[in-house]
């Protein structure tokens, strides 16, 4: 007898794979900005004064670190912006000492913001709030609490990412961004540390973890919520291991898409960050996790049919439920997108989410009654493992 479905790994959302692919950007560009800055040549020069690389590296970065802020920032906008079918952009100034914008944010064909990034200490952060010389500033995160906590009115213009009409970037923290100017400064001064394989593994590791958790929640909710609400009585151990066989599929699926837009932004990657670049690679998040999923379960039950557990017919069907699985909650994430666009990033979220249950749900049962309709299709994912 073939064994039942498996608990299907319910997309969460594709913001994951955009933090990894911006983290990857970040990584891939920094060196670069880092010559704008001068950061490089100062280490460099250190370098050749006899400093040890680490500490030529070291004492550089903290006059590069803001700059490598600057792209972190542009890029994880980017990113963000186009895995959530925005269009708005965050695009580098041209020449590092801009009096005024080290970041333009571009939607609808014009520029709508106009911003400064400073890292450094809260006094650093407090003169430039204070000088009134720029529209916007981001600041790192440690300056703008400990000046709260201070009681400075200036805090509270400032912000500490990159936003716009409820779409926001990641959190701008000057320890995340002095670490990244060491490694790009390390790498520029020794060859044997280049750009390649190792950051991708590294990325598709983190985003593997990040889904892996995301779905271990998702399912054990649901499995609650959908016995709760049909009175059935459960296992809470049998619904973990059920939740954490879908977390497990869920993050192999994330390590599978993050590693083919990795790898397609690497190869349409110019010398130069082109945030254009990353932000469409970024939008096609939805297809390439929709084909990461069907390539992961159609992989486990090949697995099944080598050993003798699954006929290859069987096999076969399930290959049409996986693609109509993975179709329908690509399409719930995308409705949901479009449905919420210009809302708030956490409502977006949240909307995605329930599209992508849903989408998978109906996809699922699309799909089991058209190729196995011997077999009942769950209302709820988590129903699917019997």
């Amino acid at each position: 007898m073939s064994p039942s479905l498996r608990c299907p790994a319910v997309p969460s959302g594709p913001i994951g794979a955009a933090d990894a692919l911006a983290s990857l950007a970040t990584s891939l560009h920094a060196t670069e900005r880092l010559y704008v800055g001068g950061a490089a040549q100062r280490a460099a020069r250190l370098a050749e004064a006899g400093a040890f690389i680490e500490d030529a590296a070291f004492a550089a970065a903290v006059q590069g670190k803001g700059h490598v802020a600057e792209l972190a920032q542009a890029a994880s906008f980017s990113a963000r912006s186009g895995a959530l079918g925005r269009d708005a952009v965050a695009t580098l100034s041209k020449s590092a000492s801009d009096p005024v914008a080290d970041l333009r944010v571009t939607s609808g064909g014009r520029i709508r913001k106009r911003v400064q990034v400073k890292v450094g200490q809260p006094r650093y952060v407090l003169r430039a709030a204070r000088s009134r010389r720029y529209p916007h500033i981001v600041a790192n995160t440690e300056a703008k609490r400990a000046l709260e906590e201070l009681g400075f009115e200036e805090a509270f213009h400032i912000a500490d990412h990159l936003y716009l009409d409820g779409h926001r970037a990641e959190t701008l923290s000057a320890h995340d961004a002095q670490r990244r100017a060491i490694v790009a400064l390390e790498r520029d001064l020794d060859e044997a540390l280049p750009f390649g394989a190792r950051d991708i593994l590294s990325e598709m590791g983190r985003a593997s973890v990040k889904e892996g958790a995301t779905t271990f929640a998702m399912a054990l909710t649901l499995g609650v919520v959908e016995r709760v609400w049909s009175g059935v009585r459960f296992d809470l151990p049998s619904l973990a291991r059920e939740a954490l066989g879908a977390a497990a599929r869920g993050a192999v699926r994330a390590g599978v898409q993050t590693g083919a837009l990795a790898l397609k932004f690497v190869a349409e990657a110019k010398s130069a960050f082109a945030a254009r670049v990353l932000h469409r690679v970024a939008k096609s998040a939805h297809v390439v996790g929709a084909i990461a999923e069907v390539v992961v379960e159609t992989s486990l039950d090949f697995l099944a049919v080598l050993r003798d557990r699954l006929t290859f017919e069987d096999f076969l069907r399930r290959v049409g439920v996986h693609t109509f699985t993975a179709a329908g909650g690509a399409l719930g994430l995308w409705l949901a997108a479009e449905v919420t666009r210009g809302e708030p990033w956490w409502v977006q979220l949240l909307a995605m989410g329930i599209g992508g249950w849903g989408g998978s749900t109906l996809g699922r049962s699309a799909g089991v009654a058209l190729f196995i309709p011997d077999e009942a299709p769950a209302l709820l994912p988590i129903a699917a493992t019997r």
